[in-house]
Order: structure tokens, then sequence, then C-alpha cells
């Protein structure tokens, strides 16, 4: 009997179907992690873009007294650049006077721009403080309430929201 070494130059349909299961295995993987990847990077491109638009909106208004301030809140606009990128974002402002300061507080929703549908923006807050003169200081926190009423008219959603120290502690008060 002669003995034949038999040499295996080919691979079994096991061997194929384990290395195909393998690499497609594998190459989902890689789909689903670059796929999140991009979304994760355009989200955060959003992110920057709405965070870039609230800075150069509050550095100019910081720059501007009291009233021109309340003026320019009152007709605030996204840039046409944000816009094209982020055309359902929103930007909303107000004017606060907690003791001792006056701040004005911006924020900008982006609102269902999320890339990745699960993920939801909570609405980006900035606030920066005017620095007043001491007779506005003086006028807006030395001023009774029911003269600051009779004096400012009923606000309105597109007017800016002003809260004084008089208002705050009458309201306590009652």
């Amino acid at each position: 009997m002669r003995n034949r070494h038999h040499c295996r130059a080919a691979f079994t349909l096991t061997e194929l179907i384990v290395c195909a299961s393998l690499l497609t295995t594998v190459m989902s993987f890689v789909a689903t992690i670059s796929i999140r990847t991009d979304r994760l990077w355009k989200d955060t491109r959003h992110q920057k873009i709405a965070l870039d638009e609230l800075s150069n909106k509050l550095e100019y208004l910081t720059t501007l007294s009291l009233p021109e301030a309340q003026q320019a809140i009152s007709s605030l606009e996204i840039s046409p650049n944000t816009r094209a990128l982020l055309p359902r974002a929103s930007l909303k402002g107000k004017i606060e006077q907690p003791p001792g300061s006056i701040q004005i507080v911006l924020t900008l929703e982006i609102d269902g721009e999320s890339v990745a549908r699960s993920t939801h923006h909570a609405p980006l807050t900035l606030v920066g403080f005017l620095s007043a003169s001491p007779a506005q200081e003086i006028t807006l926190q030395s001023q009774p309430a029911d003269q600051a009423e009779a004096t400012n008219p009923p606000k309105s959603n597109d007017q800016p929201e002003i809260v004084r120290e008089s208002e705050q502690e009458s309201g306590e008060e009652e």
C-alpha cells in the first residue's frame, strides 16, 4: 500500500462561512461607529456655531448703555450666516437686574437641529454684565414699584424682561 499524503490546497466551506461572518460583523461595527462619529461631529459643529453666535451678540450688547441694550434686545435676530447653517434656531434675550448688577441673558435654542435623532440639545445660554453708570443704577434701584409700573408699559412677548429690585421686594412682601 502506498502512503499518500494529502495536501490541502483550498479552504473548506465551513472555514469560508466563519470568515465571512466575522468579516461582516467587523464591517458592520466599523460602519456603525463611523456613522455615529459623523453625527457627533455635526452636532458638535452646530453647538460651536450656536455658541459663536451667542458670544458675538453678547459681546456687542455688553458694550451698550442700558437703554441701547434694551432696544437691541427687542430686535435681536440671528445672523444670516448662522441662519443658513441652523435654519430652525431661535434667539431670545432679556435683561435682569439682581442686586448690584445688570445682566443680559441670551438663549439660543437649536430646536431640532440635532443630527443624531435621539439627541436633544438643551438651549445654550450666556450671561453678560452691563456696566451701568452710577446715575442709571441709582434710578433703577430707588424707583418705587408703583412709579416703575407707571413709567414702564406692560411687557409684551417681544420686549425684553427687566426685573428690578423694587419689584422683587414688593412681590415677596405680598
